[in-house]
């Protein structure tokens, strides 16, 4: 509960959130983006990346590592601070996470 402002969400929701939703729709046919999700990794004046579908961890690590080749991670994750934070976790996710 104390991770989420209600009332601000419902106002962002409310009045900033059909711009935004515009604002991703003019992207995506700027971009000709004809299949969800896909993801797009760019940096001002770099080349991009564009990742189409669901695709596992490797493969967006190694579309962010094009654009930004020196990129490290910043921390280690904790897997007991993981499971506390998301309440109930697969085997499969946490094999991806760690």
């Amino acid at each position: 509960p104390d991770l989420l402002d209600l009332e601000k969400f419902k106002n962002d929701l409310d009045h900033r959130g059909p711009e935004a939703f515009r604002q991703d729709l003019r992207q995506s046919r700027y971009l000709n983006v004809g299949r969800f999700p896909t993801l797009t990794i760019n940096q001002p004046g770099h080349s991009g990346v564009m990742i189409i579908g669901y695709r596992p961890y490797e493969v967006l690590l190694q579309g962010l590592k094009q654009v930004v080749p020196d990129i490290q991670p910043v921390q280690k994750i904790e897997m007991t601070d993981y499971k506390k934070f998301w309440g109930y976790v697969t085997d499969r996710e946490l094999s991806e996470v760690s």
